[in-house]
């Protein structure tokens, strides 16, 4: 596994404090979240981290590819049997009307770390509010054919099946573990904290983690 120092030369200085903050904190954090998980796929809002961008990144898991300069990364806890690695249709995991990315499989931790793209507020952050956010599986199909209507039509459908946001305390502790809006410059920057956030949510999965966290080709 690359350490820190390893790989810190190729690292925005922003997102090199960042990344020193997460991992500094992830023992502690990992041993002391508790979350009541709930009855479903999905089972938790383990941390939420809120970050926006400098230059504007693409949400390649949309039929529109929207582009986004803010958002969250999520860790979820989750049924294993729903993310399970494919080639093929998967379930569909969704916040709301949108999409989630997600960036490592989860199927041995449960655990997925997510991008969640959000509007941004004007000089601030993300506009979502995780509290008003409902997170769920929708039916198999392949992320990047899933259009903005479809996504509306999925979240009626969960909504009147029962599924709802997650309690206010619970999106409260989540952003706790998560920490202060990140600023960031770009996509590479975000999939590097992304990768220390594998690491220590869902070690399982090293592999992405360490992927992300390797020097890019600039």
């Amino acid at each position: 596994m690359k350490t820190l120092s390893s790989f810190s030369f190729a690292l925005g200085a922003t997102a090199l404090v960042a990344i020193g903050s997460l991992a500094l904190r992830a023992a502690e954090e990992r041993a002391a979240t508790s979350v009541e998980r709930q009855v479903g796929p999905v089972r938790a809002l383990v941390l939420a981290q809120p970050f926006v961008l400098e230059r504007p990144a693409v949400h390649t898991w949309r039929t529109e590819q929207p582009t986004f300069d803010a958002g969250y990364l999520v860790v979820l806890e989750v049924d294993p049997a729903y993310v399970q690695p494919r080639q093929t249709e998967e379930p569909v995991l969704y916040a709301g009307a949108e999409t989630l990315e997600r960036v490592n499989h989860g199927a041995t931790s449960g655990r997925v770390v997510c991008v969640l793209p959000s509007a941004r507020v004007s000089g601030g952050g993300p506009a979502l509010d995780l509290s008003q956010t409902t997170f769920f599986f929708g039916p198999e199909a392949l992320p990047e054919r899933i259009r903005a209507t479809d996504a509306q039509h999925e979240l009626e459908r969960a909504v009147r099946s029962g599924a709802r946001p997650f309690p206010r305390d619970e999106v409260a502790a989540a952003l706790a573990r998560g920490g202060p809006l990140l600023r960031l410059g770009s996509r590479d920057d975000l999939d590097e904290i992304a990768g220390v956030m594998i690491l220590d949510q869902a070690p399982e999965d090293q592999d992405v983690g360490t992927g992300l966290l390797a020097p890019r080709v600039r």
